[in-house]
Parts: structure tokens; sequence; C-alpha cells
């Protein structure tokens, strides 16, 4: 067998041509005829391999692009997924799985939205069918615990104190002191301690029923305003007459001029904070306190649930100690407790994120504002 140069142009894809078809032909061998391409299939034959390699080309960016942009996220457990993932980037395969990504990724931050508020509703749903909350656990307590594990190591002076304090209660000391002088001065002394003592304890109690300072000290109730009128003395003050479930309305000043229109308040249903101290506003006794939403642009009265009656009180899951009869202006309970009120983002007004709840019936709310404070 001979060999024949022609064959070094043959092109072994789709693009052979005939001896009949091709002008060119050439003998080789024992006569036989093979086909030479001519000069416009060379031309066509390598602009398509030149479009080829830009082809090529621009994948090869793609993928190292695509490297540069996962290089800080991909662990060593998945490089060769994100090899995969570069390798088949152009392919309609590799397009489908990232639209599936992130259509699910769509479906599960709609699905735990739905979750939030699905909780939200069945919170409210529980409570207005009285059905008792139990708060969640709160951290803060082991927070404490572990902060004062760190520092006596350091100072070694904060354990002392609690035990110094403690042994002094103890009337042990005392009538060992007192027996150095005569019987009659020990005997009294002896009861002056002992008198002591029980003071000292009364006090220890009463500053630790203090200390307890939370929404339960408040009497709050649902009340009906009777009658409004401005103030006679003040531009800014309404005097309104609120029926509270008592004898006679309680006079109440609320300065809501400049927020809520007059005619709107004739009949309507509020939260009142009935065990303030009466205070004098311009020569008129204010006896309670209308509960609102309140930020430095807008102020809007709280909205007790609709089937409501004058007296009904405002409880807090949690939160069952009994109100002070009148709280103490010295001692700042509203003052320490209202920082905690907050209108939600459903509009539920809460203490410590508790709602403000009428047993049976529902929770109090803001109509429009959200995220605000409450006073």
């Amino acid at each position: 067998m001979s060999f024949c140069p022609a064959a070094l142009f043959l092109n072994n894809s789709a693009h052979k041509n005939t001896a009949e078809d091709s002008p060119y032909t050439t003998t080789c061998g024992r006569g036989g005829k093979m086909s030479v391409p001519s000069d416009r299939e060379r031309m066509l034959r390598l602009e398509t391999r030149a479009k080829e390699a830009d082809v090529t080309l621009r994948q090869l960016k793609s993928y190292v692009q695509l490297l540069k942009q996962k290089a800080g996220s991909l662990t060593t457990s998945s490089l060769h997924d994100s090899w995969l993932f570069c390798y088949n980037a152009g392919s309609p395969q590799a397009a489908a799985q990232e639209a599936e990504c992130k259509k699910v990724e769509a479906d599960n931050g709609r699905l735990c939205h739905q979750v939030t508020q699905l909780k939200q509703r069945l919170v409210e749903l529980e409570v207005r069918n009285g059905i008792e909350q139990v708060p969640s656990p709160k951290r803060v307590p082991l927070l404490s615990k572990a902060q004062p594990a760190s520092p006596p190591a350091a100072n070694g002076v904060s354990p002392p104190p609690p035990v110094t304090t403690k042994s002094p209660e103890a009337p042990v000391k005392g009538p060992a002191k007192e027996k150095k002088g005569g019987e009659g001065e020990g005997k009294k002394k002896g009861g002056e301690g002992e008198a002591r003592g029980k003071k000292e304890k009364k006090t220890g109690e009463g500053g630790g029923a203090s200390a307890a300072v939370d929404v339960s000290r408040l009497d709050m109730r649902i009340g009906r305003i009777v009658s409004v009128e401005r103030h006679p003395d003040a531009d800014t003050l309404y005097v309104e007459q609120i029926d509270v479930g008592e004898e006679k309305p309680r006079t109440v000043c609320s300065g809501l001029v400049a927020h809520v229109a007059m005619d709107s308040m004739n009949s309507r249903l509020v939260v009142v904070l009935c065990n303030l101290k009466p205070v004098k506003m311009r020569g008129v006794v204010s006896e309670a306190m209308v509960m609102c939403a309140s930020s430095p642009e807008n102020v809007e009265i709280l909205d007790p649930p609709e089937d409501c009656v004058p007296g009904d009180r405002v409880t807090f899951q949690g939160y069952t100690g009994p109100p002070d009869a009148q709280l103490n202006p010295k001692k700042k309970v509203f003052e320490q407790v209202q920082p905690n009120f907050l209108v939600n983002e459903e509009g539920v007004a809460t203490y410590r994120g508790i709602p403000f709840a009428v047993d049976g019936k529902g929770v109090c709310r803001a109509a429009t504002m959200r995220g605000t404070g409450i006073k």
C-alpha cells in the first residue's frame, strides 16, 4: 500500500465531498481518486474553529468568575460540588437547578412568615378564650448566675457582704454581750435588741416586696367616657367623666386636644389606670389616666375589645398579684413599669411581650400605630 500526501487534507467531519462533487481530484496509489477541499471550504472550516475557540474562551472566563465568587464561601466538603456546578454552569440543567433553588428559598421565607403570623394569631385566640399563656423562660437569670462566677475569682470580695449582713440579724450575739452588764440592764437592752431585730426583719421584708415592681401593681380597668369637654384654663387638655364600674364616674384630664377629636371620644371605651394619686391640673383634680399609644409625632387612645364593660380588669399572663390601692409617687412604680409597655407590629398593646388582655374577651390594640410606647 503506497502513501498518499493528499490524504492530509481530508476532513473527518460530516463535510466530505465525493469525487463526483468536487472539481479537484487526485490519484492515489493504484489509480484511486480522493477529493481535495477547496479554498472556500478551508476558510469556512477555519472560521468555524475560530468561533468555537471564542465560545470555549468565554465559557472558561465565566467558570473562573464563578470560582472567584464562591471561593470565600466554599468548604472542602463542597469543593467537588462547586467544580461540578462551574462545569455545568452553562448547561440548561444548571439554570433549571438555580431557578429551583431560588424558588425553594422564596417559599421557605414565605412559609416562615406565615408560621410567625399563625403563632401570633393562636396566642390572641387563646387569650380571648381564657387559656392561660405560660411566658417563655428568660435568659436573664442564667446570665446573672454566670456573671457572679467570674467576678469572685478576680475580686473575692463580693461573696462576704451577704454573709456579714446575715450574721448580725441573728439574735444570738445580742444576749451574749448584754450578759456583761447588770441583769436589769441586760433585760432592758435585750428587749430593745429584740424589738430592733423585729423592726429590721419587717423593714427587710417590706424592702423585698417593694423591690418586686411589675405591672401587677397597676390597677388598669376598662372605662367608658360619659362626657368630655375642653378644660376651662388649659387649651391642650380635655376633661372627661369616665365610668370605671364604680358608684360615680371619675374625673380625668387628658392632653389629647391636638390628637383626638372631641366628637370621637363620647361613649368610647378606653383603658384607664385607676390607682394613681389624684393630681390637680390647672384647678381640676384628675383621678385617673387614659392609656394611649404615644410617639413624638402622634397619640392614639388604646381600643379595648368591643364586648367589654366598664370595670373589667386588664390582666397580664404571669403577673397575678393584687394591685396597690394607690401608687406612692415617691417610689415611682409606674415610672419603672411604663418603659416596658410597647405596641407590637400586630398593633397589640403589650408589657414585656405579654398582651393587655381582658379575660375571655380579647386584647387591647392601637388602631394604626406600631412599635411605639404606651403611656
